[in-house]
């Protein structure tokens, strides 16, 4: 199996070679990584790349399959899965085909030939809809947990604006109270100077 960091760099290639991103820094751009994390990764500087790159650059280039980057699936994008997984039960099919051959009239018909492809294109398609479905949970519970991040992010900047709202008002009440013509707090009456 390839390393994280080469399998990414195989992504990174493959977005250039089909149009998708002009070069590396429009990718970096569009997927939001750091401007030069991928020249980085390339030139080993990055022990392994993390998940929230991958999960950035698969989020931005929906044209990806995310297994690939986890070294999950040997199909680097979902269109070469989707014809992989149509091949697959195309194959299947025929050999369901080849393994029932037809029998004499009386005991085999046509409308049994289709029904049995009818059920195992059935059983194919249940098992890629079940693995998509699969796919976009994971998907979900890896936005869940942005979204969690960001909140946490949020909260902190809410309570950090709050602060510099109370120092910039205290600044202020300061500031107009420096240039009050009495001095603050308690006086006697003939004690009562005006600040010059």
């Amino acid at each position: 199996m390839k390393p994280k960091n080469e399998l990414f760099m195989d992504a990174i290639e493959w977005l250039i070679d089909n149009g998708l991103a002009e070069n590396q820094g429009d990718i970096a751009v569009k997927a939001g990584l750091g401007p030069n994390l991928i020249s980085r990764i390339k030139n080993g500087h990055v022990k392994s790349v993390s998940d929230d790159a991958v999960r950035a650059l698969c989020s931005r280039f929906k044209e990806l399959n995310i297994e690939y980057l986890r070294g999950k699936s040997d199909c680097i994008s979902r269109q070469q899965l989707s014809d992989m997984k149509a091949d697959k039960a195309i194959r299947e099919a025929q050999q369901l085909l080849d393994a029932n051959p037809p029998h004499e009239p009386r005991q085999h018909s046509a409308m049994d030939d289709s029904f049995m492809l009818e059920k195992q294109f059935q059983k194919v398609y249940d098992g890629i809809a079940g693995r998509h479905i699969e796919e976009l949970k994971d998907r979900i519970e890896e936005q869940k947990q942005t979204i969690a991040s960001q909140r946490d992010t949020i909260e902190y900047l809410k309570r950090e604006n709050e602060s510099l709202r109370q120092q910039l008002s205290k600044y202020q009440t300061d500031e107009i109270l420096s240039h009050h013509p009495f001095p603050m707090g308690v006086a006697e009456k003939d004690q009562i100077q005006p600040n010059i």
